[in-house]
């Protein structure tokens, strides 16, 4: 059962201390609010300040693990010394570590075929577009009109029965957004695993803490995999299973980070 992560601050603080930090954010939502386009999600120099302040911290790892292909999210964090991992963890990079999601061509020709068709058939339908982020693509519909959404719903379902159904590809839901990425076993979940194989502090002896902070359905699998081994917090109303506490919006996350900075300055 989720609880404000605030009202129970005590407790969390408790949970925090003494411990190495390795910290997941999600970007969209989560250090930022939802943007009609992704372009216009913009970090505030305000947060850039304090995660850039956690990350020198001896204590403290930060990851950004975002849907945005990887070129994208580095540019709009734009802070050298943590990790990312772009499309959902297909792409990771950061210090000493680099995963590429290897010589998929025969997926890469699918996701070609599908972008195609749909900007093909959606392209009277104003506010629906295809953002391709190499790797993945996303079907964004939240600027088209309610008169025309079951149309461009239905005009996507169409063009990705064949494959889908093929397994040649997977689709995620989020909001106001429908994630086609390739049929491959791996997710938000696999990135903390994959990063904490190969990511060391420099306090050996200290536990560590995984903490995994997001608003979106594609953090679930980052929350399941994290559920009773680490602190998972959920941003915004959306209920969301396997998540132990709550934030309300990217102001309360900001609060999270200024919190935790302290606490982690002490020692």
């Amino acid at each position: 059962m989720e609880a404000s992560l605030f009202v129970h601050w005590d407790a969390v603080k408790e949970w925090l201390r003494h411990k190495n930090i390795f910290l997941f954010l999600d970007y969209d939502g989560t250090l930022v609010p939802i943007a009609s386009r992704p372009e216009e999600a913009i970090l505030s120099q305000d947060v850039r300040s304090f995660l850039s302040h956690l990350a020198g911290l001896p204590n403290c790892k930060l990851a950004i693990v975002s849907g945005r292909a990887l070129s994208d999210i580095k540019s709009m964090v734009g802070l050298e010394g943590i990790y990312y991992a772009g499309n959902h963890g297909l792409e990771i990079s950061g210090p000493e570590v680099d995963l590429k999601s290897g010589d998929f061509q025969k997926q890469k020709d699918i996701l070609n075929a599908v972008r195609e068709a749909l900007e093909k058939n959606l392209s009277g339908i104003k506010g629906a577009w295809v953002e391709d982020k190499g790797w993945t693509l996303s079907f964004h519909y939240r600027m088209v009109e309610p008169d025309d959404l079951m149309r461009a719903n239905a005009i996507f379902e169409e063009v990705v029965k064949a494959p889908r159904s093929h397994g040649q590809i997977k689709i995620v839901a989020g909001k106001k957004v429908f994630e086609v990425r390739p049929a491959i076993d791996w997710d938000k979940g696999n990135v903390i695993a994959w990063l904490m194989d190969r990511v060391e502090f420099e306090n050996k002896k200290a536990p560590t803490g995984l903490v995994y902070i997001g608003d979106d359905v594609t953090d679930e699998d980052a929350f399941r995999y994290l559920k009773g081994i680490g602190l998972t917090i959920g941003v915004g109303e959306d209920r969301k299973r396997f998540v132990r506490y709550l934030l309300n919006d990217p102001v309360d996350v900001f609060e999270f980070l200024k919190r935790l900075f302290l606490l982690l300055s002490e020692g």
